[in-house]
């Protein structure tokens, strides 16, 4: 299935969702956060804590997402793309 993009190219919220649901591992959440001006990704452990992201500075969403994905996962280099 084809990522659904929005007219700048990004994906879109909810097929982005369903990508990462398929990889975050159990216990993990992986939350995106909004206020008036920006968006950011926080990620859980299963143990509750909260683990350290990559600086997200000028990083889209998409990109955010993915880094947090490879550290749930423990792959070491965030850059791996969910497709």
């Amino acid at each position: 299935m084809p990522a659904f993009k929005t007219d700048d190219g990004q994906m879109l919220v909810l097929a982005m969702a369903n990508r990462v649901c398929r990889h975050l591992p159990v216990g993990w959440e992986l939350r995106l956060c909004m206020e008036n001006g920006a968006a950011w990704v926080t990620l859980h452990k299963s143990d509750g804590g909260i683990a350290e992201l990559p600086d997200s500075t000028d990083k889209r969403l998409e990109e955010q997402v993915n880094d947090a994905l490879c550290i749930a996962n423990g792959w070491t280099t965030p850059n791996v793309k969910v497709t």
